[in-house]
C-alpha cells in the first residue's frame, strides 16, 4: 500500500512571537525566564455523533474530553422552529445555551472545556425544509427567503462577534434541490451579503456534499431536472458569480472516490485549496472491517447517482483497525499540513451512533433496502463499549503534541522567540527582584509576520535589589537612606536630628495652638448666642 514520506514538521502552519521584557523605565531585563502553554489551537477538531437517547454515557463524555475535541457544531436552520414557533415570536433560551456551551449535536451538559470554536450551519438544505416552522410558506421561494431572512438577521444580529464560521446550504451537489443554478447563486449571493454585513470578521463557507467527484469528465450532468457538478464546478461557478465567500465545507465518506485510500482524498483537497480558497472537512470516516453491507448499490436511484456499484477498492483482509489507524492518521497528518484547511470534524466517534440505525426496518435512517445488521458500527473511533480503537489513541495523542509548551530566556535585548500553531497562550515570565507576571496572547494565523509584544514587569512588593543580589524576606530589609525608602516604599528607622525636633518640640507647639484656638472660637460663639 501506498505509504508517503515523513511530513515535515508543521512548517507551514508554524509562527512566531517575540517577546520583549522590560523594566518600569522600559530598560530590558536580560535573563527573564518566560514559561509559555498553548490553551488553544485555531485549527477546529470535533465530532458530529448524535446520541441515541434521552442520558449520554459518562464513558462517552470522558472520551471525547480526552481525545480533545474544540469545536462546537450549531444546526440554526433545524432550531429555527423551536426559537420562533410564531411569525415575530422569538425564544432564544435553547440557543443561548448552546453558545455558552458547546452545540447542539452534543449533548446539554456543561461538561466539555475544549469547545473553543462556534461553527454555524445556517443551511437550508432544500430538501429538507419541513425542519422550518409550520407558519412557513415553503412552497413559495421568495416569500420563504423573506421569511427565512428575518429569523437569519436576527440570529446574526444576536450571536456575531461569537462563531468562528458559518456554512451555507447543506449538501450542494450543483443546483440546489428545486432551484436553478441562477437561482442557487441568487441565494448563495444574498445571504452571504447579509452574513458579512452583520457579522464581518466570521469566516463563510458553501458546504457541499460528499468529496466524491460526481462524474469527474464531465462538467455538470442533468438527471431528472436536477443539475450535478464535481466540486472544481461548483467552486468555480461560485466564485466567477461574485459570490462573497471564503470556501467550501465538504464531506469525505470513504470509498466515495476510487480507490478511496486516504492520499487520494489528499490530492482532491490539494487541487481545491490551491484557489486559495478554505475548506472544512464536515464529516469524514474511514471503516475499521470489512462490511459488505456499508455501501450501497445507488443505481436504482436516479435522482442521486452518488456512486457506482458497492466495490470496496481493496481485498476484505485489507480493513483493520490497523488500517484504520494509518487513515485517519495519516489524513490528519496531511491536513494540518496544508494552511488553506480549517479544521476537520470526524463524522462517527462511537459504534453506538445515530448511524447504527441504516438497516432494512422502515422508516430508520436513510430508508434504504440494507442488511439487517449495524451498517455503520465499524467507522467509530470507538468500540460500542465505547472502549478506544487504535485509531482514537492515534488522534488522541497527535492532536495533544500539536500544542507547544516550553520555556525559553530572554538576551541582552531582553526579547526571547516562541514557536507553535496558532492559538491562544499562557504566559508566564519570572526575573530576579520583580514580580512573577502572567499574560495571555493570541498568534494569529493571518499574521505577515512574528507577533510582536512587550510585557513590563514592575519592581516587586516584597522584594529589593542589593548590590545586584535578591532578598526575599521584606521584613529584613533596612534601606540606608531616606531616598532608598521611598523607592521601595519601606519605613527608614534611622532618623535624622531634624526628624527627632520636629516631633519632640514643633509638633507639640502646634497642637496646644490649635487646641487655644478652637477654645476661642467657642467663646465667641457662646457670646453671639446670648445676645
Amino acid at each position: 500500500m501506498f505509504k508517503p514520506p515523513e511530513l515535515a514538521p508543521l512548517s507551514v502552519r508554524q509562527k512566531k512571537a517575540i517577546i520583549k521584557v522590560v523594566d518600569k523605565d522600559n530598560t530590558p531585563i536580560q535573563g527573564a525566564i518566560i514559561n509559555y502553554k498553548q490553551t488553544s489551537l485555531d485549527f477546529m477538531f470535533s465530532t458530529g455523533w448524535r446520541w441515541q437517547g434521552d442520558t449520554t454515557p459518562p464513558e462517552l463524555i470522558n472520551k471525547i474530553n480526552e481525545i480533545g475535541f474544540n469545536t462546537g457544531h450549531i444546526l440554526a436552520f433545524y432550531e429555527w422552529e423551536g426559537v420562533q414557533p410564531e411569525q415575530g415570536i422569538y425564544h432564544w433560551q435553547g440557543l443561548d445555551h448552546a453558545f455558552d456551551t458547546f452545540g447542539t449535536t452534543l449533548p446539554a451538559e456543561d461538561t466539555f472545556p475544549h469547545y473553543r470554536h462556534r461553527y454555524v450551519s445556517l443551511g437550508p438544505s432544500f430538501g429538507q425544509l419541513s425542519a422550518a416552522p409550520g407558519w412557513v410558506d415553503i412552497d413559495n421561494l421568495y416569500e420563504f427567503r423573506e421569511q427565512y431572512g428575518d429569523y437569519l438577521q436576527e440570529f446574526l444580529i444576536r450571536y456575531r462577534g461569537r462563531v468562528k464560521v458559518y456554512s451555507v446550504f447543506g449538501e450542494l451537489e450543483g443546483a440546489a434541490y428545486g432551484l436553478s443554478i441562477e437561482e442557487t447563486i441568487a441565494w448563495a449571493k444574498w445571504q452571504t451579503d447579509l452574513i458579512r454585513e452583520i457579522d464581518p470578521e466570521a469566516m463563510i463557507l458553501i458546504q457541499v456534499g460528499d468529496m466524491h467527484w460526481y462524474f469527474p469528465d464531465e462538467v455538470e450532468i442533468q438527471i431528472e431536472q436536477n443539475t450535478f457538478m464535481p466540486k472544481w464546478r461548483i467552486l468555480e461557478m461560485l466564485m466567477a458569480a461574485g459570490v462573497d465567500f471564503d470556501g467550501l465545507a465538504v464531506e469525505a465518506h470513504y470509498s466515495m472516490a476510487t480507490p478511496g485510500d486516504w492520499h487520494q482524498f489528499i490530492e482532491a483537497i490539494e487541487l481545491l485549496t490551491a484557489s486559495g480558497k478554505y475548506l472544512y472537512i464536515w464529516e469524514i470516516y474511514y471503516p475499521s472491517c470489512y462490511n459488505p453491507c456499508l455501501y450501497f448499490n445507488w443505481q436504482d436511484r436516479a435522482l442521486t447517482p452518488k456512486q457506482m456499484p458497492a466495490e470496496w477498492p481493496y481485498p476484505p483482509d485489507t480493513y483493520t483497525e490497523a488500517w484504520q489507524k494509518d487513515q485517519v492518521e495519516n489524513t490528519l497528518h496531511s491536513l494540518i499540513e496544508n494552511d488553506r484547511v480549517l479544521g476537520i470534524n470526524y463524522g462517527t466517534l462511537a459504534g453506538a451512533n445515530l448511524m447504527d440505525g441504516l438497516t432494512n426496518t422502515p422508516g430508520v435512517g436513510f430508508g434504504q433496502d440494507l442488511c439487517s445488521q449495524p451498517s455503520i458500527i465499524n467507522l467509530g473511533l470507538l468500540h460500542s463499549d465505547f472502549s478506544p480503537k487504535p485509531s482514537f489513541m492515534a488522534l488522541r495523542d497527535y492532536w495533544w503534541s500539536l500544542f507547544a509548551n516550553g520555556e525559553v530566556e530572554t538576551d541582552a535585548d531582553g526579547e526571547a522567540a516562541i514557536s507553535g500553531l496558532p492559538g491562544e497562550y499562557e504566559l508566564t515570565i519570572v526575573a530576579d527582584g520583580y514580580e512573577q507576571q502572567r499574560t495571555d496572547i493570541n498568534i494569529n494565523k493571518n499574521a505577515s509576520g512574528p507577533l510582536g509584544l512587550v510585557i513590563r514587569l514592575k519592581g516587586s512588593d516584597v522584594e529589593e535589589q542589593v548590590s545586584g543580589k535578591t532578598t526575599p524576606d521584606s521584613n529584613s530589609l533596612k534601606p540606608t537612606s531616606l531616598a532608598n525608602a521611598t523607592q521601595t516604599g519601606l519605613v527608614n528607622e534611622t532618623e535624622s536630628q531634624a526628624e527627632k525636633d520636629w516631633r519632640i518640640f514643633i509638633l507639640p507647639l502646634i497642637i496646644i495652638l490649635a487646641a487655644g484656638g478652637a477654645m476661642l472660637a467657642l467663646n465667641v460663639w457662646e457670646k453671639r448666642k446670648l445676645k
